[in-house]
């Protein structure tokens, strides 16, 4: 199933590229079959994405089902930081080893990392509060004058990002993309029916959404 994503993102730029190239020639006309080629791949490219990030992580939901910002511990002399690292293929937080994520095979690891701590710190503020719609918000209010950086290790390979500035939570494209996956389902495929969607939300209820 990845490989087929690959092939469908291949087929999806060469498309593009190629109705980008076309606007300068005397077969400019050609450009539009190319943009609905584009188009139909880039539906197939998401669909086939949020189909593959729904099985993950692999391991059992109970080994992370628990991770809350608030019962983190940090170090002394690094309380903004959530350090992630791989032992033996296995994702672990540092600030609480009993968190753990399998990721085994799936292609945007860090981006995974970076929307299951994203999520995991705005559950407490929308649950029963807000519209389940600003779960997969780029940008929201957490918590005042709070500035956290997210740190993977992966071996010698040292990743940091600022995943919230300001008291603000940013996603990203990608980590954004892959939390809004779990909401996606065949029948039903507007997100537009969760800016009044007011429920309970967690990690456990998020990873059993449309199951």
């Amino acid at each position: 199933m990845t490989i087929l994503l690959f092939v469908f993102l291949i087929i999806d730029v060469l498309s593009f590229l190629l109705s980008v190239a076309l606007l300068f020639t005397n077969y400019y006309y050609y450009c539009i079959l190319c943009f609905i080629i584009f188009d139909i791949f880039l539906l197939f490219v998401l669909l086939l994405f949020y189909k593959i990030t729904k099985k993950y992580p692999l391991n059992n939901i109970e080994e992370y089902v628990d991770f809350n910002i608030r019962n983190l511990k940090f170090e002394e002399k690094d309380k903004s930081n959530i350090v992630f690292s791989k032992n033996n293929g296995i994702w672990i937080c540092e600030n609480n080893p009993n968190i753990k994520l399998n990721l085994n095979g799936y292609l945007f690891q860090k981006a995974y990392i970076k929307s299951f701590v994203i999520r995991n710190l705005r559950y407490n503020l929308i649950s029963n509060k807000r519209p389940l719609v600003y779960l997969f918000k780029n940008k929201f209010f957490v918590k005042k004058n709070l500035n956290l950086k997210l740190v993977i290790i992966n071996k010698e390979k040292i990743n940091k990002m600022l995943i919230v500035k300001d008291g603000y939570s940013v996603y990203g494209f990608w980590a954004k993309i892959i939390t809004k996956a779990q909401f996606f389902h065949s029948s039903n495929r507007s997100f537009s029916r969760f800016k009044k969607n007011i429920t309970c939300i967690d990690e456990k209820i998020y990873k059993n959404y449309y199951k």
